[in-house]
């Protein structure tokens, strides 16, 4: 088995926004709720078996489930380090709960889609209250911005991520928007402003701002930066009921249930994964960027949510748009 990368856990299914575009469609857990001895108990588990010295907390919000805090600081109790995925929009009780917090090993990771992008999807006066928590908590947690690129961003937003990040301090990180839960593909950002982004995002790297991005630059070309960890088995995502899949963005879809950790361990539900998940179009094998390794094969959970099926070429397909990226 690979390495394990990525061991996401969503803590709790409901919300305090109802974004456009959440790919989990909060609200769509079908089980009860994992219990907290539950959850400690599958830290011990994957601690144990696959190594994982960290662990993401997602949702829903995971800010909303009633006992968050102390489950956060049991974790930390084991020695893992705990990342929190949450939308930002909390209140200064919590700011000061985090802070505390904080000194033994948590950090966040704020979804914040732009900033006009962001209230659009996410509801009016939603990014300003996220901006001024990231303000108070920027100098003693460690602090990502997770974007999702859109079609509703605009460059200019990018560039004033880019300034917030600078200023305190903390990490960028963009992906594009996967068409999955109510984002639809008419959300998705066009290939050619994709591609030419990933360059532009890399003039921002250059002036010393830390991003994380799907491609690097490499002697002028395009690189996916990383193998996909769905295709490599090293990763998992445990939905609120315990109902696992491969990834946060296949959640529901019935041909990637691989079972539930109530009823199976997470090394049993693990060798399950399909191996459509890592199946290449018959194109994409033969393709100049794939031999050169600077496509990776894009991502499964984009293609199957998109073309309704693994093995089908990505929307981002480089062989397709970057011939002629600056001539259109």
């Amino acid at each position: 088995m690979a390495k394990h990368e990525r061991f996401y856990i969503n803590v709790f299914n409901g919300c305090n926004l109802n974004c456009r575009h959440c790919f989990n469609n909060e609200g769509a857990t079908k089980g009860p709720l994992l219990t907290t001895p539950e959850i400690l108990r599958l830290s011990d588990e994957a601690m144990d078996c696959l190594g994982i010295t960290e662990m993401q907390l997602t949702g829903g919000e995971p800010l909303q489930r009633p006992d968050i805090f102390p489950l956060i600081s049991a974790l930390q109790e084991k020695g893992l380090k705990v990342i929190l995925q949450t939308n930002g929009f909390f209140d200064r009780d919590t700011v000061r709960k985090i802070q505390d917090l904080s000194r033994n090993n948590l950090s966040l990771i704020i979804s914040m889609d732009g900033f006009e992008t962001n209230d659009y999807f996410r509801g009016r006066g939603v990014t300003a209250r996220t901006v001024a928590n990231i303000e108070m908590l920027s100098e003693s947690v460690d602090i990502r911005i997770n974007t999702l690129l859109s079609s509703r961003i605009e460059w200019e937003e990018v560039e004033n991520l880019a300034k917030l990040a600078e200023r305190h301090s903390i990490q960028l990180a963009f992906n594009p928007i996967c068409p999955s839960g109510r984002a639809d593909s008419t959300l998705l950002l066009p290939a050619q402003k994709y591609f030419q982004w990933m360059y532009r995002l890399e003039e921002l790297s250059a002036m010393g701002i830390s991003i994380r991005k799907c491609f690097n630059v490499v002697e002028g070309h395009l690189v996916e930066n990383e193998d996909c960890p769905v295709r490599k088995g090293a990763t998992v995502h445990i939905a609120a009921d315990g109902a696992v899949y491969p990834c946060g963005f296949l959640v529901n879809k019935q041909a990637c249930f691989l079972g539930s950790v109530r009823e199976s361990s997470i090394l049993d539900l693990m060798k399950r994964i399909p191996d459509d998940c890592r199946s290449l179009h018959p194109d994409c094998q033969k393709c100049e960027y794939h031999i050169r390794r600077e496509c990776k094969g894009g991502c499964p959970a984009r293609i199957l949510n998109l073309k309704g099926r693994f093995g089908e070429k990505d929307i981002y397909c480089m062989a397709e748009h970057l011939p002629n990226l600056w001539n259109r």
